[in-house]
């Protein structure tokens, strides 16, 4: 908690009984002070004198609030003006609360209380809200990132690509003759077999940027940002050789008596009017090509 009021007699007399009550509490004289406190130092509620010279507590309160939402830092005002008007003055402005003085400390310890615990349930609301935005970005059943998050990172690397000019590759893998496979031996192992293409695919790659995504059904695609061509055939070739080496029976296959997959490499340098489906028609081609020339293997037209 941070104290903001140019009395010293006031700090230290709501400094001594809110440390006595648990708190812990930090001090400042001056709006300035708290300010310059207020970029180093983290705080979960801060009491503010209305009525200080130099810099007035809604001057502090703007400067605040420039940084902070009412939910991030909790601001609860103290003034000796009783009347309406500074009180809608300083709720209007972005104060949580405010106090009366002289301070009724019950009522200040509740009302310190009630903000503090509204800040914690807020973070904590915040943070499961981060998390359910994780999960809703995973395959279900492969662990790795779905469709929603293939279109959105694609997008931002692409629009990224656009600014500085870099080329962005994409990977599109299809699990060669998988309804085969799940006739053969059942959707169950089906799911099995994906869940272990999954793996080797993410395997295969080796910077934190790269992104492998389950593209629908048995596709699964690769986003490789500020890659040549000729690098994402060298990957593309890796995570097919990975799979292959997986050595999962295919009792189904005309192509080899393990899972194995076709993959079709793209390369695009985008500019201001070309969208990420260019792109994806691209390496869709390639896989059209792999798979023409008899599978379990990478095929691309080039690069644009």
């Amino acid at each position: 908690m941070l104290i903001i009021d140019d009395r010293a007699e006031n700090l230290e007399l709501m400094q001594r009984r809110l440390i006595r009550e648990g708190y812990r509490v930090s001090v400042s004289n001056s709006g300035q002070d708290a300010l310059q406190r207020l970029e180093n130092e983290q705080f979960d509620v801060v009491l503010l004198d209305w009525l200080m010279p130099q810099m007035s507590g809604a001057d502090v309160l703007a400067k605040i609030r420039s940084r902070f939402s009412a939910h991030e830092l909790p601001v609860i005002v103290v003034t000796a003006r009783h009347g309406s008007e500074t009180i809608v003055d300083a709720l209007t402005q972005g104060a949580n609360d405010y106090l009366a003085k002289p301070l009724d400390f019950p009522v200040a310890l509740a009302r310190l209380a009630t903000q503090v615990y509204l800040r914690k349930v807020t973070r904590q609301l915040a943070e499961a809200n981060r998390q359910l935005k994780q999960f809703s970005y995973i395959d279900g059943l492969t662990a790795i990132a779905n469709r929603r998050k293939f279109d959105e990172y694609l997008m931002t690397v692409w629009r990224r690509s656009q600014q500085e000019g870099s080329p962005v590759s994409l990977i599109l893998i299809d699990v060669d003759f998988f309804k085969r496979y799940n006739d053969a031996l059942g959707h169950e192992a089906g799911d099995h077999a994906l869940m272990r293409v999954a793996k080797a695919v993410s395997t295969g790659l080796f910077r934190a940027k790269d992104l492998a995504a389950r593209y629908g059904g048995e596709e699964f695609a690769v986003i490789l940002p500020e890659t040549a061509l000729d690098d994402a055939i060298s990957v593309a070739e890796r995570v097919r050789m990975a799979i292959m080496e997986m050595a999962l029976p295919h009792p189904a296959s005309s192509v080899m008596p393990v899972v194995t997959a076709s993959l079709g490499v793209g390369e695009w340098r985008p500019t201001a009017f070309c969208e990420p489906s260019a792109l994806i028609n691209l390496a869709d081609k390639g896989l059209y090509q792999a798979k023409a020339a008899g599978r379990n293997q990478v095929g691309t037209l080039g690069a644009q």
